[in-house]
């Protein structure tokens, strides 16, 4: 899980990064739009996996609220994705 997250944050600061550049013409827009839906693919993919992998230990301890977290981060980016590709 800590790879994967490591893995996200480095997409996500690249996809920033040439949505940067995209806004003074020195990225193509297309280019950046991928990036980003390349590190939200990424940020949805983690959400996920903490949320199927974080299912048994919150219910274990009887945490279920604790899950709460992991859909919004799921929801989020699904929003942010819809965000990206409405430019």
């Amino acid at each position: 899980v800590v790879l994967a997250e490591a893995v996200t944050v480095a997409l996500l600061a690249a996809a920033v990064t040439a949505m940067l550049g995209s806004a003074i013409a020195a990225v193509p827009q297309l280019t950046a739009i991928q990036m980003a839906n390349m590190a939200l693919l990424a940020f949805i993919g983690t959400g996920s996996m903490m949320l199927v992998g974080g299912a048994w230990f919150a219910y274990y301890i009887r945490q279920e609220g604790a899950q709460i977290t992991h859909l919004l981060m799921i929801g989020v980016g699904i929003a942010a994705v819809q965000m990206v590709n409405a430019i």
